[in-house]
Formats: structure tokens, C-alpha cells, sequence
């Protein structure tokens, strides 16, 4: 009898250790597939944060300060540039490849001309 449950035995811990494989093994591939959106919205808001940016500082440029509203713009644009420069800090802290910064740069000429483009910013 002692072998025979030796056996049952062996038999029941080769299934939870195939069960942990598997386990572990479907958790990373959630983990890498979370970890990739993560890092596409991440990018996104990114793009997005940097576009709206480079509106704001090409639209301080064109403003007219006599006027009370536009000093408040200017005043509140100055503010939105603080802002943004202690996220990029924080953002940069996630790069962890040099040469992701070169293609960030890429993605956001990119999608700079395809939003002035959608927005009809072109033109003017």
C-alpha cells in the first residue's frame, strides 16, 4: 500500500505544480499584456499633454497683452508650463531606453502634423 500512495502522491504534486506553471504562467502574460497598455495610454496622454502644450505657447505668442483676459491667459499658460515640465520630469523617470526619447520625438512630429492637419491648423 505505501507505494501505491507514493505514487498517488507523486501523481497529485506533478498537477499542482503543472497548475502553478500554468498559473504563473497565464499571470505573465496578463502582466505583459497590462504592461504594454499601460505604456500605449501612457504614451498617448503623453503625445496629447505635449501637443497641448505647444498650442498654448504658439497661441501666448500671438496674443495681444493690453488686453486683461489675455494677461490672465498668459499668466495661467505660465502656470500650465510649470505644471507640465514637473510631469515630463516624472514621465522621463519611466524611460528607461535612451532611444525612446528619439522615438517620442518621432511620434510626436507625427502626430503633431496629423492634429494641426485635423484641426485645420494648416492653413492659417
Amino acid at each position: 500500500m505505501p507505494c501505491l500512495l507514493s505514487g498517488m502522491e507523486r501523481k497529485t504534486k506533478n498537477k499542482r505544480k503543472m497548475t502553478t506553471n500554468l498559473v504563473a504562467a497565464a499571470y505573465e502574460a496578463t502582466y505583459e499584456k497590462r504592461a504594454k497598455k499601460i505604456a500605449a495610454l501612457l504614451s498617448a496622454a503623453h503625445l496629447l499633454n505635449t501637443e497641448a502644450i505647444a498650442l498654448v505657447d504658439e497661441s501666448e505668442g500671438l496674443m495681444d497683452g493690453h488686453i486683461k483676459i489675455v494677461r490672465e491667459l498668459k499668466y495661467n499658460s505660465k502656470r500650465l508650463q510649470f505644471a507640465f515640465d514637473e510631469y515630463v520630469r516624472s514621465f522621463n523617470k519611466l524611460v528607461k531606453q535612451p532611444e525612446a526619447f528619439k522615438d517620442l520625438a518621432a511620434d510626436f512630429e507625427d502626430f503633431d502634423l496629423a492634429f494641426r492637419k485635423y484641426a485645420k491648423l494648416t492653413d492659417l
